[in-house]
C-alpha cells in the first residue's frame, strides 16, 4: 500500500511537471493579441465617452508595454518550473487590471466594462494552472481592482454589478479548470501506461529486450567514458520446457514470475533487469567488477533454491537455474570489450558453459575452466 501511495505521489509530480512544462512552452502570440485589443479598445472608449480618451489611452498604452516584458520572457523560454504559472499569470494581472483602470476613467465605464473584465478569468481557466494559483491569481486581482474602486470612488450599484459578474466568472473558470485537469489527467495516466507497455514485460513486469538493450548501450558508453566496470549476467531456467510439457503453460508462468521476483531481490535498485526471451534473463550491473557480478549471480541462485516451489504442493518443481557472467572493465587490461552487444553475447557463451557444466551454477566468461 506504501509503495502504491509512493508511487501515485511519484506520477502526480511528474503531471505536474508536465503540466509546467506546458507554460513554459506555451505560445506568447495570445499576449500580442491581448495587447492589441487592450489599445484598440480605445475607440469604445472614444465612442462611450469622447471627453476621458486623453486619460484612458495613455492608461492603456502603458498596459500594451507593460505586457511586452512577460512577452519577451516567453519568446527567449526564460520560465522554468512554477515561474512559468506567474509568468503568464502575470499577463493576467495586467491585463486585467489595465483594462479596470481605463473603464474607471469613463462615464459609466465600470458599468459596461464590467463584462469585458469578467471574461479573464473565463481565458486564464485554458491554461494548465493548479486550482490554488487560478485562485491565488484571482484573489490579486479583485484585491487590485478593490483598490482602484476605491482611488476612483465608483458607484456602489456599479460595484456590486462588477462583483456578481466577476464572481459568477471565477466559479465558472474554477469549474472549467477542474474538468479541463480530469481530462488532461486521464490522458497523462493512459500515456504513461502505454509507455510502460512499450518498455515492460507484460507477465513479469521486468523490462523487455528492446528497452533493456538502449539502457544497456547508455550504460556501456557511461562506463567507457567514466572507466568503471559494467557487468551482464544471463540467466536461464535449468528445465524450462520440461516444467511447460508437464505441467502446462500456467505453472510455467508462474516460475517465470518467481524467478523475476527473486531476481528483483538479490540484485540492487540501480541494477537493470529484464526478461530476455522465453525463459531467458537478463541483468545488467551497473559499476560491478568481476567479483561483485559474479557473487550477485551465485547470490541470486541460491536464493531462487531456496524459493518455494513454483506449484505449491510439488516439491519436484523446485527451481533452479544457470547464470553466464561477462564484465567490461575499460581501466582493466584484459577485461575491456568493443560494445554492449560483444558483452551480451560473452555472457551468452558463459552460460552455454553453465549449462554445459551441468546447470544451477554460473559461470564467469574468461575464468580459468571456461572456455
Amino acid at each position: 500500500m506504501h509503495d502504491e501511495a509512493r508511487d501515485d505521489a511519484a506520477l502526480r509530480r511528474r503531471f505536474g511537471d508536465r503540466r509546467d512544462l506546458m507554460l513554459a512552452k506555451a505560445s506568447p502570440k495570445p499576449i500580442v493579441y491581448v495587447a492589441v485589443g487592450v489599445v484598440a479598445f480605445a475607440v469604445w472608449d472614444a465612442w462611450l465617452d469622447p471627453s476621458a480618451l486623453a486619460r484612458t489611452l495613455p492608461i492603456r498604452l502603458a498596459t500594451a508595454l507593460l505586457l511586452v516584458v512577460p512577452y519577451v520572457l516567453l519568446r527567449r523560454r526564460w520560465p522554468r518550473g512554477r515561474r512559468a504559472r506567474w509568468l503568464h499569470g502575470s499577463v493576467y494581472l495586467i491585463g486585467i487590471l489595465g483594462i479596470t483602470a481605463a473603464t474607471l476613467q469613463l462615464e459609466d465605464g465600470f458599468l459596461w466594462g464590467a463584462a469585458g473584465i469578467s471574461v479573464f478569468p473565463l481565458v486564464l481557466a485554458v491554461y494548465p494552472l493548479p486550482a490554488r494559483t487560478y485562485l491565488g491569481l484571482s484573489a490579486l486581482a479583485a484585491f487590485g481592482i478593490a483598490l482602484l474602486v476605491a482611488i476612483c470612488d465608483a458607484p456602489t450599484r456599479q460595484l456590486i454589478n462588477f462583483i456578481v459578474m466577476f464572481s459568477l466568472s471565477v466559479w465558472v473558470g474554477v469549474t472549467a479548470l477542474q474538468v479541463l485537469r480530469k481530462q488532461q489527467w486521464r490522458l497523462f495516466v493512459l500515456e504513461q501506461q502505454h509507455a510502460a507497455d512499450a518498455r515492460t514485460d507484460a507477465l513479469t513486469g521486468l523490462f523487455n529486450r528492446r528497452h533493456v538493450e538502449q539502457l544497456g548501450r547508455r550504460q556501456f558508453d557511461v562506463a567507457t567514458r567514466l572507466e568503471r566496470p559494467l557487468a551482464v549476467v544471463m540467466i536461464d531456467l535449468d528445465h524450462f520446457k520440461q516444467i511447460n510439457d508437464q505441467h502446462g503453460h500456467d505453472v510455467g508462468d508462474r516460475a517465470l514470475i518467481l524467478t523475476a521476483t527473486v531476481l528483483r531481490k538479490a540484485l540492487r535498485e540501480v541494477d537493470l533487469i529484464a526478461r530476455w526471451g522465453g525463459e531467458e534473463f537478463l541483468a545488467i550491473l551497473v559499476d560491478s567488477d568481476a567479483e561483485q557480478a559474479f557473487g550477485a549471480a551465485e547470490r541470486f541462485l541460491q536464493r531462487l533454491r531456496a524459493s518455494e516451489p513454483a506449484q505449491p504442493g510439488s516439491p519436484s518443481l523446485w527451481l533452479t537455474a544457470s547464470a553466464g557472467v561477462s564484465v567490461h572493465a575499460p581501466a582493466a587490461e584484459g577485461q575491456r570489450v568493443h560494445g554492449f552487444d560483444e558483452l551480451v553475447r560473452h555472457a551468452d557463451l558463459a552460460l552455454y558453459e553453465a549449462k554445459r557444466g551441468g546447470r544451477d551454477r554460473a559461470v564467469l566468461y574468461g575464468a580459468p575452466g571456461s572456455d
